[in-house]
């Protein structure tokens, strides 16, 4: 929903509204350049940079483009409301929870945990200690499903219990069929430089950039290892599908994206490498909100001996059950998950 109570003005029979007074109203910080008129907008790290009739916008330095495009006005911007859409729900988390009148619910909330890889799908093998994968992610789901079930009213169900090779469809089938309200892939990462290393989230988008392209061509490798992988493909591949895909759960997955990596990064003391976004196969076929979780980097030596400790697997299940928890709380708040319930 736009603001009302926003300076309006028309272009071309279009409707706009004022930038700063927009900004001033979603909390966000907004600077405008006065010779250039460029204006720069932030919150929590994030900036977007954009030029009044220029389709050009830089997000956290990244090209992208955008139509219809700002406009000046008695110098003023002015942008149109489907790009304030637009960096509500693809750029920044606007929180509205204020908005709802809160009422606590014991609703039990159905959570899908997604051991990756598995079988003979690897995954990722350190160099120095050849932890595998597919073993500390299935221990760490495992951790994760006890810890949550201490925390509150959860339903958890496993993809995989044990050393099992389940499809990239089949996870994510077993979610739709399962009615879950969310689903949380559990990966560990590697990286050709030693040096590399942290926890990151992952949400359902186009890749934030290059390393979030090659993070998610990893984890796509398992599709290599599946029998027949044309044969009955999942329409979600189609490209008009996929671009439908994009919009779906995308706040909500974001949001649980951003609790998680907050709770680690206080939990864990490890670094933080944020939130980010990419196009994971696992993630495609999902009706939830879902995420991936890439706990830590076993390419990097100091990150592959804690993730080797049984203590530490623990300590990164709580962090991440904490994280969910706190979205849990919110949406509680705003009655999301009785609204959503099936």
């Amino acid at each position: 929903m736009m603001p009302s109570n926003v300076k309006i003005a028309r272009f071309g029979g279009m409707q706009y509204i004022s930038l700063t007074e927009y900004c001033e109203i979603r909390d966000l910080s907004c600077s405008v350049d006065k010779i250039t008129h460029v204006a720069e907008i932030e919150q929590n790290g994030t900036v977007v940079k954009i030029m009044p009739d220029s389709r050009t916008l830089l997000v956290d330095g990244a090209v992208k483009k955008i139509s219809p495009h700002p406009k000046l006005k008695d110098n003023e911007i002015y942008i149109s409301p489907s790009f304030a859409k637009y960096l509500e729900e693809d750029v920044f988390i606007i929180k509205r929870a204020a908005e709802v009148p809160y009422k606590k619910t014991d609703t039990m909330i159905n959570i899908i945990i997604d051991p990756g890889h598995g079988g003979k799908d690897t995954g990722a093998v350190g160099r120095n200690y050849k932890v595998k994968e597919k073993d500390v992610v299935l221990d760490i789901a495992k951790k994760l499903k006890d810890e949550l079930r201490k925390m509150g009213n959860f339903k958890i169900t496993l993809t995989r219990t044990g050393n099992k090779f389940v499809s990239l469809w089949k996870r994510s089938d077993i979610a739709n069929n399962a009615k879950a309200d969310l689903f949380i892939s559990i990966h560990a990462n590697a990286s050709r430089y030693r040096k590399v290393k942290g926890f990151e989230v992952f949400y359902l988008s186009n890749a934030t950039d290059d390393n979030a392209r090659a993070i998610a061509a990893a984890e796509n490798e398992a599709l290599s290892y599946e029998n027949n992988s044309n044969h009955n493909k999942p329409d979600y591949l189609d490209a008009t599908v996929w671009d439908m895909k994009l919009s779906e759960n995308r706040i909500e997955s974001k949001e649980l994206a951003n609790f998680i990596c907050k709770s680690a990064s206080s939990q864990l003391g490890v670094r933080n490498r944020g939130i980010k976004s990419a196009r994971f196969n696992v993630l495609k076929g999902t009706r939830m909100p879902a995420v991936l979780v890439e706990v830590g980097f076993l390419s990097n030596k100091d990150e592959e001996w804690r993730l080797r400790s049984t203590e530490y697997r623990k300590k990164v299940a709580t962090a991440i059950a904490k994280g969910i928890l706190a979205y849990k709380d919110k949406y509680d708040k705003t009655e999301a998950f009785t609204k959503n319930s099936h």
